[in-house]
Order: structure tokens, then sequence, then C-alpha cells
């Protein structure tokens, strides 16, 4: 019963708190690009950005043929130059290629974007 009581109290006091706040004082802020690379192949249109490449190359490690029931997955390896990330793609032994390094970023889920756009 104390557990049930201490349980709405908190989330009255959290609702009281959201509804009273202020829109400008949180001191998080939203992480945000707003760049957005795409490839288009001309003849089809078919095209991949940068917020579906990921998803892409999930697709492909779907497709790819699997050895004792086991899925293999695409390995990101993270790799700093100074202030800024580069990612490392390893896919699987029987994927179309092995390994690329996209461009340096200084985000590093936006360098993992782009060597999955590069990969595609």
């Amino acid at each position: 019963m104390d557990h049930m009581l201490h349980l709405t109290r908190s989330e009255s006091c959290m609702m009281h708190t959201t509804v009273k706040r202020v829109s400008n004082d949180s001191p998080l802020k939203a992480c945000s690009t707003n760049v957005v690379i795409s490839y288009v192949v001309d003849s089809t249109r078919a095209s991949v950005t940068t917020n579906s490449s990921i998803s892409l190359i999930q697709r492909y490690r779907d497709k790819l043929p699997r050895e004792n029931n086991i899925t293999p997955k695409p390995n990101f390896e993270s790799l700093m130059e100074g202030d800024n990330y580069r990612c490392k793609l390893i896919l699987p032994p029987n994927a179309a290629f092995h390994t690329t390094i996209g461009p340096a970023t200084s985000i590093f889920h936006v360098s993992k974007q782009l060597v999955c756009l590069d990969a595609c």
C-alpha cells in the first residue's frame, strides 16, 4: 500500500511539474541534424537517405544466406580522429564486401548513417 501511495504521489508531482514548466527552463536540448543526404537511382527513382540507410543495411543483412540458422549482424566500430568520429562498418563474410569506413563527422550516429549510405 505504501508503495502504491508513493507511486501515485510521484506521478502527481511529475504531472504538476510538467504542466507548470516554462518551455525554455530545461537545460536539456534536443539533438537534431537537419542535414539529410540522399542517393537516387536515376533510372528507377529509387532513393536511400541518411535516415533510412541503417535500416536498409539491416534489411540487406536479413537477405543474406544463413549458416546454421544464425543471422550474422553487421558490426559498427567507432574510430576517433581528433574531435570527429568515423564509423567502420563490418559486414558478414557472405556479403558482397566486408568492410567500409565512412566520412568523419562530429556526431557518431551521423557517421554511422553515412557509412551505411556509402555501403548502399
